[in-house]
């Protein structure tokens, strides 16, 4: 039993036939008589061989479902408050035995030390998401202030250069050749500040692209061989100009995943164009693959290419936001960890880098079924 505000349910049972306690049936705790709330409000073992022998519990609810012995422990929470109950009922009178009641303590600490565990892992996913969204925003920060500095200084620079030749015009000492060269100074600066307030625009657009996943198209299932191909079909003028070799295998895929068609492209256009920006640059005969993998509870893709590759350094950061190589890459960086993400908390899927000699070889996990 689970307490749930200010209600107790059935939070887990038996699959015995016979129990009569449904999975999530609740009732109100305080005042109840049940057997589980005086073990919650005094936080002790209850232990009733026989509930019609006893003046206390003669008139209890679980009665009317004929549950005259009880066995019963709290499960304690994190901050030592009750998390619930687990507990032993039977139809007849039942002595529980010493083996039986250390069992039940038992798998009483063993709740105790999950709940624990779980709450120090949630923590600490909460912490390493601070961090990151810490670290995220400090990446941002440096790519958009770095060319807006620039555009700045640049526009004082070309006010200062027309404060320059107003003064010049002031006392009469404008002459045509002072005026050419600061015209042209206002030029070359007026072509800076474009540039980087482009650079700007750009950034922004793109951060917006990377970041705007929180499409309203509900997950649902869909054939895999459509949307791979439909990825492929996006890149055919590309591959082709750039004589880039692709494929998928096997070539007829029946298996369907539970996913949102949109955010799949995505994480697909995110690798494919870090494998075309970065791994195939400079490789003579460049190629990618899509191989899928059918399993038990998950779809994986295996996206190949036979570029560069990315060393065991590389992948221990590869998927923190901002980290790359290629510092003169808009956002680069940025598209892993969008994908990671994706994947993780969108998709209830995951992507990892499996180790390989020849390239980069991601593995993208779905699920064939609703989570």
């Amino acid at each position: 039993m689970k307490v749930d505000q200010d209600n107790i349910k059935v939070f887990s049972k038996n699959p015995v036939q016979a129990n009569p306690y449904p999975l999530g049936e609740s009732e109100y705790l305080d005042g109840s008589g049940l057997y589980c709330e005086h073990v919650i409000k005094t936080e002790s073992t209850l232990n009733i061989a026989n509930a019609l022998l006893s003046p206390e519990w003669d008139n209890n609810p679980d009665l009317k479902l004929n549950m005259v012995a009880y066995l019963g422990m709290p499960i304690m929470g994190v901050d030592n408050s009750p998390f619930g109950t687990v507990c032993i009922l039977d139809t007849k009178q039942h002595q529980f035995s010493q083996t039986t009641i250390e069992l039940l303590e038992t798998i009483k600490l063993s709740f105790e030390i999950q709940i624990k565990q779980l709450h120090q892992q949630t923590l600490a996913q909460k912490q390493q998401a601070q961090e990151e969204q810490a670290h995220l925003i400090r990446g941002i920060s440096h790519q958009i202030n770095t060319p807006l500095g620039v555009s700045i200084t640049t526009a004082s620079v070309i006010a200062s250069t027309i404060d320059n030749i107003c003064h010049k015009m002031d006392t009469q000492q404008l002459d045509k050749p002072t005026l050419s060269s600061e015209l042209t100074n206002i030029k070359q600066s007026i072509e800076l500040l474009s540039k980087n307030l482009n650079i700007t625009a750009k950034r922004v657009s793109t951060l917006q692209d990377l970041l705007a996943s929180e499409h309203l198209a509900p997950l649902n299932m869909y054939p895999l061989n459509q949307l791979i191909e439909r990825f492929f079909q996006g890149y055919h003028g590309e591959f082709h100009r750039r004589q880039i070799q692709y494929k998928i295998s096997p070539a007829n895929i029946t298996a369907e995943v539970f996913t949102v068609p949109i955010l799949l492209q995505q994480v697909l256009d995110i690798l494919c164009r870090n494998a075309l920006e970065h791994g195939l640059s400079d490789v003579i005969h460049p190629k990618i693959e899509i191989a899928v993998t059918d399993h038990q509870q998950h779809i994986k893709l295996h996206f190949f290419d036979n570029g560069q590759g990315i060393n065991k350094e590389q992948n221990r950061h590869l998927f923190t936001p901002f980290y790359t190589k290629n510092k003169a890459t808009d956002f680069a960086g940025l598209g892993l960890s969008v994908a990671k993400r994706i994947l993780t908390q969108q998709l209830h899927g995951d992507i990892q880098l499996q180790q390989t000699d020849v390239g980069a070889h991601f593995v993208i996990s779905l699920p064939k079924l609703a989570m």
